[in-house]
C-alpha cells in the first residue's frame, strides 16, 4: 500500500530518503527545505517546494506522513498534525542517548565505544517520541564527527528502507523511549573549554577534543577546535598522537614543519595541523611565521575559569549566528579608491566637531558618525549603499580574542543627511544585542566576507594606541571614526589585505568633510523631547 508524504530536511540524506520513498512508489507532497540543493532535487522529481512551513491556517494540505531528515527546525504542533498517521524524525544518535543536537561530536568528546541512529515518531518533546528502528555501531579508532555522521547516514538510509516498507504494509512497530536515561545536549551547548585546547590534559583527550569539531565539508555550528600560540589564536584540523621521545613541560613546542606543530601534553606529544587564524586572514604557514614559534618555546595554558567563560561566550553568541551570518554575507564592502597611504601602517588626524552636547549618548554619538562615514562614502563613491561596521565593545565579558563586537551594517546612503540619520538609527536598534559573533563564524559558516573597510565607535585602547603611534588598529580599517563625549572627532586609517591607508593630505580632507557632515546632521536632528533628547538620540539609545 503506497501512502502520501511530506518531506523535511536539508542535506544529502533527505534527497537519499526521498529517493527510496519515490522508487517505492509513495506520494510526496510537498519538500520544504532551506536547503536551495534539496529544493532543486524535489523540482527535478516534479515536486512542489517550499523553504519553510506555512504557519497555521484552515485548509493547509494534509498527508499520511511527514519526514523530517536532518531538519535544523523545531516543528510545531500544527505542524506535526499534518500528518495523519504520524511525524517521523531521523537522528543520529542512540536514543535515549544522545538527544539533541551534534551528537556525534558530543559521543567523540565522551570517547564512546558505540553510537548508532534512531528513526522515532515526534512529539512535543525533542527526540523524546517511540523509537521505529533502530541502528548500533562500533566507533572506529580515530574518526571525526563527520566521518561518524558518514556511517550514521548509511546506516540511516539502511534502516529508513525497511521503516518504509513496514510502514506501507502495517508491520511498523514503535518502542517506548526509556526516558530516565535519556542524555540531552541542546542545539547551542559548547565543549567546556570551547574547543580551546588545554596541554595539562592527555594526549588522547586533545585528540578527542580537536576530532569532535571536525564536521566535514557543511556549516559548522559546533564550533571549531583551536590553540593559543601567545600572540595570535590558531584553528587547528587533523591531529595524531605521537609517542614522547623526550618528556618536557605541557605546552612545550617539540617540532614545527610547515603548517604542523608537535606539543607536548600531560601524557603523549601530539602533532596538529594549523589550519588559519580565527578569521582566516592568516594562512597556515603565515600563522606559524606571525607566532614566532620556536622549538622549546611553551605556549600558554589557559586557565579553566577563561576556558568557561569562552564556552559560555561561544553559547550565548550562538544563539544569534544564523543572523549575524546573513547581514555579513549580504555584506558587499569597498574600499576608497586611489588609497596612496603605505601597505601596512596608519595615520590619524583629530578634530573637533559640532555636535550637539545634548546628544553625548555612545548610542548617539556611533549614529552620528556612522551616518556621517555612509555620507562622506557616497560623495567620494557614489555607491548607493555602504556598509559600515559600528564595533561597540562587547557589554560583557567574553574573551576579546575570540569574538567580534559589531557587524558590517548595510546602509542606503540615499536621502538627505537626516534620511541617512534615521536609516543608520534603525539599523542599529535592529541588532542591537546581537551584534556581538564569534571570528570564526567566516570559516565555519563558509561565508568568504572581506574585511570592512570603514568603521565607527568608541576610541579604544588600541585607538589610542594608533593615534599615539605604537601600534596599527588590529582590526585594519581603511577608515576608522569616533566621536568622544567632548565632541571631538577622532580618525585613523591603516593598510589591510584589500586596501591601502590613506595618505596624510586625504585623512585631512576626510577629516574636515567628516567634521562639516557632523554638522549638517546634527542641525537637521529633530526637536528635543520634553526630556531634553532628540527624538534620534531616544532611537540611537535603544541600540545601545
Amino acid at each position: 500500500m503506497t501512502f502520501s508524504c511530506c518531506l523535511t530536511g536539508s542535506t544529502g540524506l533527505t534527497i537519499s530518503c526521498g529517493e527510496v520513498l519515490l522508487e517505492a512508489g509513495h506520494d510526496i507532497v510537498t519538500t520544504v527545505s532551506p536547503s536551495r540543493r534539496v529544493r532543486g532535487w524535489a523540482r527535478q522529481r516534479g515536486i512542489l517546494t517550499a523553504d519553510r512551513f506555512a504557519p497555521k491556517a484552515d485548509g493547509a494540505p494534509r498527508f499520511d506522513y511527514l519526514f523530517s531528515v536532518v531538519n535544523g527546525t523545531v516543528l510545531d504542533a500544527h505542524t506535526l498534525a499534518l500528518a495523519r498517521f504520524g511525524a517521523i524524525n531521523y537522528h543520529n544518535g542512540p536514543l535515549p542517548s544522545y538527544a539533541g543536537a551534534h551528537a556525534a561530536s558530543w559521543a567523540i568528546l565522551n570517547g564512546e565505544a558505540s553510537h548508532g541512529v534512531s528513526w522515532h515518531l515526534m512529539v512535543e518533546r525533542i527526540d523524546a517520541g517511540p523509537i521505529l528502528k533502530q541502528r548500533l555501531f562500533r566507533v572506529p579508532h580515530g574518526v571525526d564527527a563527520a566521518e561518524v555522521n558518514a556511517i550514521c547516514h548509511r546506516l540511516g538510509t539502511e534502516a529508513f528502507v525497511e521503516l518504509v516498507d513496514e510502514l506501507s504494509s502495517g508491520r511498523a512497530r514503535a518502542v517506548d523511549q526509556d526516558l530516565a536515561s535519556r542524555t540531552y545536549f541542546g542545539l547551542h551547548a559548547k565543549q567546556r573549554s570551547g574547543g580551546l585546547v588545554r596541554w595539562d590534559e592527555s594526549a588522547s583527550a586533545i585528540a578527542r577534543l580537536v576530532r569532535a569539531h571536525q564536521v566535514g565539508d557543511v556549516v559548522n555550528m559546533f564550533g571549531t577546535a583551536k590553540v593559543d600560540l601567545g600572540s595570535l589564536i590558531a584553528v587547528v584540523g587533523d591531529v595524531s598522537i605521537e609517542t614522547s621521545r623526550v618528556p618536557h613541560a605541557p605546552g612545550t613546542v617539540v617540532e614545527v614543519v610547515d603548517d604542523r606543530i608537535r606539543v607536548s601534553t600531560r601524557t603523549d606529544d601530539v602533532s596538529l595541523r594549523i589550519l588559519s587564524d580565527l578569521d582566516g586572514s592568516l594562512s597556515a604557514r603565515d600563522l606559524v611565521l606571525a607566532a614566532h614559534l620556536r622549538l622549546g618555546a611553551v605556549l600558554p595554558l589557559p586557565d579553566a575559569g577563561d576556558g568557561r567563560a569562552l564556552a559560555a561566550g561561544l553559547a550565548a553568541t550562538s544563539r544569534h549566528e544564523a543572523f549575524c551570518a546573513r547581514v555579513i554575507a549580504e555584506a558587499d564592502p569597498t574600499p576608497l579608491p586611489g588609497a596612496a597611504g603605505p601597505p601596512i601602517g596608519h595615520l590619524c588626524a583629530e578634530v573637533a566637531t559640532a555636535l550637539d552636547p545634548r546628544s553625548s549618548a555612545v548610542a548617539e554619538r556611533d549614529t552620528i558618525a556612522a551616518a556621517a562615514t555612509v555620507l562622506l562614502i557616497r560623495e567620494w563613491t557614489g555607491r548607493a549603499n555602504v556598509v559600515v561596521s559600528c564595533d561597540r565593545p562587547s557589554s560583557d565579558d567574553r574573551p576579546g580574542r575570540f569574538f567580534r563586537a559589531g557587524l558590517p551594517l548595510t546602509i542606503s546612503s540615499d536621502g538627505t543627511p537626516l534620511d541617512v540619520r534615521s536609516r543608520v538609527a534603525k539599523e542599529l536598534a535592529a541588532v542591537a544585542g546581537r551584534d556581538t559573533y564569534a571570528r570564526d563564524i567566516v570559516r565555519r559558516q563558509k561565508l568568504g566576507a572581506p574585511e570592512v573597510p570603514f568603521a565607527v565607535g568608541r576610541r579604544d585602547a588600541y585607538v589610542r594606541d594608533a593615534l599615539e603611534e605604537r601600534h596599527p588598529d588590529p582590526d585594519r580599517a581603511q577608515l576608522r571614526v569616533s566621536i568622544e563625549a567632548d565632541g571631538s572627532l577622532h580618525m585613523c586609517s591603516t593598510g589591510g589585505r584589500d586596501w591601502r591607508a590613506l595618505s596624510s593630505e586625504q585623512l585631512a580632507l576626510a577629516a574636515d568633510r567628516l567634521s562639516s557632515l557632523t554638522g549638517q546632521l546634527v542641525r537637521s536632528a529633530p526637536a528635543p523631547t520634553a526630556g531634553g533628547q532628540c527624538m534620534a538620540s531616544e532611537a540611537g539609545a535603544a541600540s545601545g
